[in-house]
């Protein structure tokens, strides 16, 4: 069954189309929509089109939201400036075929949340307000280039293991590089460290 989501709908609870895979046709998020419950999509569709597009109305992108979706051939991911955080989980296993532009105001990205989402990113800039990226944010997703981790950091997790990234340069202000943070990223090449870091993790560049 074809997937048609009412235009002027304003709330979708949790789990309101967990693993429902007979959908198909084209996805989109009605642009008045104002709650948006955990799990909403998750595993749902089969062979979908269409677009990922976070509505002005959403400031937190949930946990597990759009976790595994059945997108064709991918999707794209267009978030706006006021997103905040963005969950646990929330787009792990739906394959997103663009390069992100983050929010301006996006301060925490959770547990897994881009896991195996098939990111190809030669650069990776992130917005000055970030705070925290959680374990495995990125894991075994295809960014390359630098990653500049931002002044406001306090602590770099496990957060980009098995990536392309080249260089990591770490600001004055993080203390602390967990365990893994870029374990097995065969590709890097260089590294430079903060003044402040007083603690390095297990397998952190191993």
């Amino acid at each position: 069954s074809e997937l048609k989501l009412p235009r002027g709908l304003e709330y979708i609870g949790g789990n309101a189309f967990f693993f429902f895979r007979n959908f198909t046709g084209t996805f989109y998020l009605p642009s008045k929509l104002e709650y948006l419950g955990e799990s909403a999509f998750e595993s749902c569709g089969t062979g979908l089109t269409g677009d990922i597009v976070i509505p002005s109305t959403i400031s937190e992108i949930p946990p597990r939201a759009f976790d595994g979706m059945g997108f064709k051939n991918g999707t794209t991911l267009k978030m706006h400036d006021g997103i905040s955080k963005i969950g646990e989980g929330a787009f792990s296993g739906t394959r997103i075929k663009n390069s992100i532009e983050w929010p301006k105001n996006l301060i925490s990205i959770e547990k897994r949340a881009f896991y195996l989402a098939g990111l190809i990113m030669n650069e990776f800039v992130f917005p000055d307000n970030i705070r925290k990226v959680a374990a495995e944010a990125f894991w075994n997703n295809r960014i390359g280039g630098t990653l500049v981790i931002p002044e406001n950091f306090d602590i770099v997790d496990c957060a980009f293991p098995n990536t392309d990234i080249k260089e990591v340069i770490v600001g004055d202000k993080t203390v602390q590089l967990g365990n893994g943070a870029f374990r097995s990223c065969g590709q890097l090449e260089r590294v430079t460290l903060g003044k402040n870091i007083d603690y390095i993790g297990q397998f952190a560049l191993g």
